[in-house]
């Protein structure tokens, strides 16, 4: 092939873009007219090798803090925290069910705030902070407020879930503490989260996997309240990737 010819082919292939350095190397521009040095590079293996053992230290830093704070932050045994906001006058309630159900409208106004409380945990808090002790106890109705991994913290704002109702309140600190917890509320009051979030995060800090097994099982005397519990569980669980099956009986339900 004439040498003359040989250049005329390799401007036309310089024109279409498909130029080879010499030597046959590849073309400093990519397919899409970008150079190739500001295209981002794909993770290496060792670079995902070193995300995850930075995921694991920061996870064991946190299990280290909740180890901690779930100790020194057990209030004491046989305590609620709705009768000593009673006896204090920081919660005026005008009445306490036989449920322990506050019916008091301040009461109420917490409980609705609970899913739609558009503040966040930090402008709350700060808030609390300034407002002396009636804002003090306010604060401590805060699931932020609650030793609890940074995954359920996020699920549960996700879920526009930040103030806790009277039995969360009362139940999950002792809960969370490792300890028999036997309460009754009314319908919608909460009593879900009350008993499953201290079921995630103990399953967290044990640092249970599936492989090990069924790691809790909870039974419930309806289907409706079954398929309930599930719904809420799906949302905690997802934020562990914990996985979970709902098991009933009977006819199908209807679409």
């Amino acid at each position: 092939m004439a040498p003359k010819f040989k250049l005329q082919q390799r401007a036309a292939a310089a024109a279409n873009g498909k130029s080879k350095s010499g030597g046959g190397g590849k073309s400093n521009t990519a397919a899409n007219g970008e150079p190739r040095s500001s295209r981002p590079h794909k993770p290496t293996k060792q670079m995902r090798k070193h995300g995850k053992v930075a995921i694991a230290a920061a996870e064991a830093l946190e299990l280290k803090e909740l180890a901690r704070r779930v100790t020194e932050e057990a209030p004491p045994i046989g305590s609620n925290p709705l009768a000593e906001d009673f006896a204090a006058g920081t919660n005026k309630r005008t009445k306490i069910d036989a449920y322990g159900n506050s019916e008091s409208p301040a009461a109420a106004a917490d409980s609705k705030s609970n899913g739609n409380d558009s503040k966040s945990d930090a402008t709350a808090a700060a808030t609390a902070s300034a407002a002396g002790p009636a804002g003090a106890a306010k604060q401590h109705k805060l699931f932020s407020a609650l030793p609890i991994s940074k995954r359920t913290q996020n699920a549960l704002r996700d879920d526009k879930k930040t103030v806790m109702t009277d039995i969360q309140r009362a139940a999950i600190p002792h809960a969370l503490a490792g300890r028999d917890v036997l309460g009754a509320a009314r319908t919608g009051s909460g009593k879900t989260l009350a008993f499953l979030i201290p079921t995630v995060e103990k399953l967290y800090r044990m640092g249970w996997d599936s492989a090990l097994g069924l790691a809790a099982l909870i039974i419930s005397p309806t289907r409706e309240l079954a398929l309930q519990i599930f719904d809420v569980l799906k949302v905690l669980g997802a934020a562990h990737n914990y996985p979970a099956g709902l098991l009933i009986g009977g006819k199908p339900f209807e679409d």
